[in-house]
């Protein structure tokens, strides 16, 4: 079973993404921030792939991908990452992919990308 680490500050979104994603097998750990995520990361040592907000308290999804990828252990340097956000900025978007994002997806979601997308990234983790 593959573990996901869902970061957002919407307790809403969270349990959105742990139905969708339970219903499909995945075994779901959640964050409510940034830093809340780092710390699950340093924590777990199951993680395959983590989805977080960009606007968030704290720490802001950006950041925690610039964590993430600065971390000294080479598993967690290299965990797929897929933003899911209310911000469709381009900027934003080009900002987080030259972080180390592998995707982004805009809520509201559509369930069948969410799938897809994590299903795609844990196939190649």
């Amino acid at each position: 079973m593959k573990n996901v680490l869902v970061v957002d500050d919407s307790a809403v979104v969270r349990a959105q993404i742990r139905v969708t994603l339970e219903d499909c097998g995945y075994s779901v750990i959640e964050a409510v921030d940034g830093f809340d995520g780092v710390a699950q990361i340093g924590s777990e040592k199951n993680i395959d792939l983590v989805i977080c907000d960009i606007n968030m308290p704290r720490m802001d999804g950006l950041g925690l991908i610039e964590k993430v990828r600065g971390n000294a252990d080479e598993r967690i340097a290299s965990l797929p990452i897929v933003v899911l956000s209310t911000v469709g900025d381009p900027e934003r978007v080009r900002k987080a992919r030259r972080l180390g994002a592998q995707g982004w997806l805009v809520k509201p979601f559509l369930p069948e990308f969410l799938i897809k997308t994590v299903a795609k990234l844990t196939e190649a983790a």
